[in-house]
């Protein structure tokens, strides 16, 4: 891979899977700049802002806060940012899966990655799908996610306009070794359409559970709440 990474999330600067990114990269890249998002930014999808201004805090040399969206985020750091283009944008580490295509128009976290392939640049997206009241280790999240990085610097298998989408299964703690790392398909099944009316009757409230999601054979859903990592090569 190359010499400079540009990192950025939708869960916002100050994101735990944010901070295990930055340890996943550590020793692998001369340069490591990041662009987030000031506040959490999930499920906003690829929205830009083009009307009115994006903030921009400078956290340290290469490290900047802004108000705008994830794909603002990329944006903004290739326009004006950076002082010369990345090598690779690497978005994440998502607190909770992106699995399937309907979760692929809905992410902040992937639409990050998408905007770099707009501008020719290569991208991954990273999500670390989690079990409710389950202990998670981001220690672990960070190291598959080194697994994985060390994995795609010798895979050349992408056609322009494609990047990463990968997912890992819930990080319990001590599983980085013992996880397999598998390619496949998107799984095309959406996700439950569950909604309760609001007591007051003025409003409904979504009720679906991601993990009773459908999981066809060999997709990244079956793939990941089975317990591997989940890579796949996804489409601008």
């Amino acid at each position: 891979m190359g010499s400079i990474v540009l990192l950025t999330n939708d869960d916002g600067i100050d994101a735990p899977g944010l901070a295990a990114l930055k340890q996943a990269v550590a020793d692998r890249f001369d340069e490591i700049w990041v662009v987030a998002p000031a506040e959490e930014a999930s499920q906003v999808g690829h929205r830009v802002t083009t009307h009115g201004e994006i903030g921009v805090k400078q956290l340290d040399d290469r490290q900047f806060a802004i108000t705008g969206t994830p794909a603002d985020c990329t944006r903004l750091a290739l326009a004006e940012l950076l002082p010369k283009r990345p090598d690779l944008v690497i978005s994440g580490i998502n607190f909770g899966g992106n699995l399937g295509r309907h979760d692929f128009v809905i992410s902040g976290t992937i639409a990050a990655a998408r905007e770099a392939v707009f501008h020719g640049i290569p991208a991954i997206a990273v999500s670390n799908y989690h079990r409710a009241d389950e202990k998670f280790c981001w220690e672990t999240s960070a190291a598959m996610t080194e697994r994985v990085l060390e994995k795609l610097s010798q895979t050349n298998s992408l056609s322009p306009g494609e990047f990463w989408n990968v997912n890992l299964p819930h990080a319990t703690p001590g599983i980085e070794k013992s996880v397999d790392l598998e390619f496949c398909e998107q799984e095309t099944q959406p996700l439950e359409l569950n909604f309760e009316p609001e007591e007051d009757g003025n409003g409904f409230r979504y009720t679906g559970r991601y993990q009773a999601r459908p999981a066809s054979v060999g997709s990244d859903v079956a793939v990941c709440f089975d317990g591997n990592i989940a890579i796949s090569s996804v489409s601008i």
